[in-house]
């Protein structure tokens, strides 16, 4: 007998997601926790990036997305140009954006992850900053400041060339995954 199977298990991490300090100056907050709960959590100073419920990768949880966010807050700023390749969530691109930089693109071949980062940019308010695609990494216009890319390596390795290639010179690759 065949066992139905739904799909809530795509949004059962939710319930188990917490408000995060990150960085010096950043944190991750879910925007359907209890505001008193995120209050007990995240300092007044900090840099609150909200991340609305999704279905693609992408919590703030990960300690690889920690370092990449570190790194982003000591890279970017005014007149940065960033990519974010493999944008989940959008968590990263959305940390750039309100970071300061200056252009920000966000690129995936998962449209629920298209979906997610179009939603986080619009609850951080930067979405006129941030440039949701699905276009391929080697066909996108232009170079960045700072290339980054939380993925895993096996996801990674094929697009390598042309990541590398989005980077200016003197710019910054961060890859973690």
């Amino acid at each position: 007998e065949a066992l139905a199977v739904g799909d809530e298990w795509l949004d059962a991490w939710q319930a188990h997601a917490v408000a995060v300090e990150v960085g010096v100056h950043l944190a991750v907050v879910p925007t359907w926790l209890d505001p008193a709960a995120v209050e007990a959590v995240v300092g007044p100073d900090r840099l609150r990036l909200a991340l609305p419920p999704h279905r693609a990768f992408g919590t703030g949880a990960h300690p690889t997305t920690h370092l990449a966010l570190e790194a982003l807050e000591r890279r970017v700023g005014p007149a940065t140009a960033v990519l974010d390749v493999g944008c989940g969530s959008g968590l990263l691109a959305v940390a750039a954006a309100r970071l300061g930089a200056a252009r920000v693109q966000a690129v995936d071949v998962d449209p629920e992850a298209l979906r997610a980062t179009v939603a986080t940019a619009g609850a951080n308010g930067v979405a006129a900053v941030v440039e949701v695609s699905d276009v391929p990494v080697a066909d996108l216009p232009g170079r960045a400041d700072v290339v980054v890319a939380n993925m895993e390596l096996a996801h990674l390795r094929p697009v390598l060339g042309a990541v590398v290639a989005r980077l200016r010179p003197g710019g910054c690759l961060v890859l973690t995954g």
